[in-house]
Order: C-alpha cells, then sequence, then structure tokens
C-alpha cells in the first residue's frame, strides 16, 4: 500500500475546518473585555487585553470651570506596536503626537470629549508607552472635563 502525502491545499482545508471546533474547547487564545473606564463620560476606545492598574481623580482649577481630570493606568502583555496601530486605527481622526520631555518616546492621541469645549479646556488623552522590559506595554488614558458634567452624568 502506498502511501501519499496530503497536499499543502488539504493541510490548510484540515487546519480551516479544525479551528473552530479546537477553538470552541478554549483552546484558542481569546480577547478579554477590556477594563471599564469607571466614570468616563465619554466613549473611549480601551486596547485589549489590558489590566487596569490605578484609577486616579484629580480635581483642579479651570479657566472656565472646576476641572475634573479621571486618569487610567493600564498595562498589557503586548508590544507597544500593537497597541498604538490599534488607537491609530480607533482614533484615526486624532494627529498623533511624539511625547517630548518626560513623554519622550511616548506616542500621545488628544482628542475632545463628546460635548466638550476647547475654552473650558475639556480633553481626552490617550498616552501610548514604550516597550517595557518584559515586552509588554503600559499605557494612560486620561479624560478631563467640567466636574460639573461629570456630576450631572452620574
Amino acid at each position: 500500500m502506498t502511501r501519499t502525502r496530503p497536499t499543502r491545499a488539504a493541510a490548510v482545508m484540515w487546519v480551516a475546518l479544525a479551528a473552530p471546533l479546537l477553538c470552541g474547547a478554549g483552546a484558542c487564545p481569546r480577547r478579554s473585555k477590556p477594563p471599564a473606564l469607571e466614570g468616563a463620560i465619554t466613549e473611549i476606545p480601551v486596547y485589549s487585553p489590558a489590566t487596569l492598574v490605578r484609577r486616579r481623580v484629580y480635581p483642579h482649577d479651570g479657566p472656565v470651570c472646576p476641572l475634573d481630570t479621571l486618569i487610567w493606568d493600564l498595562e498589557t502583555p503586548d508590544d507597544w506596536a500593537k497597541v498604538e496601530f490599534f488607537y491609530r486605527q480607533k482614533l484615526s481622526f486624532v494627529p498623533p503626537e511624539l511625547g517630548e520631555g518626560s513623554t519622550q518616546g511616548k506616542t500621545i492621541f488628544r482628542y475632545l470629549p463628546d460635548g466638550g469645549e476647547t475654552a473650558r479646556r475639556e480633553q481626552i488623552v490617550v498616552t501610548v508607552g514604550t516597550k517595557e522590559p518584559n515586552g509588554g506595554t503600559k499605557f494612560q488614558i486620561d479624560e478631563t472635563v467640567c466636574a460639573a458634567r461629570r456630576a450631572e452624568s452620574g
């Protein structure tokens, strides 16, 4: 009996058919649900998989109203290039800035929150850090709005 090798097309077809079965059995990596940005009044995209490391609140004076900044520090095991690419896609309407000084080497996306006003200095800032020694990435999301707006939203 002569044994024949499967063709490349047959091997690819087998993998295509078997992959959904293996994934259904839990053999495929899953994208976890991104952490919730508790207190945010704007829908802000969050890279996944990520872990919320710390949430900070920073009330301060603004030119028109008291401001309230929420800061979420996050980290992911993924490479910074994947995180930066995600935000370049999700925030394609925002020209990315290259960080300087304390943010040197980081990519920053800065835009107005829903209903925000430049005169009030309201903004959302997503800062994608550089590659960490373990290969992962730290990134930060800030949402600054008039304190009264955040209080109204609940």
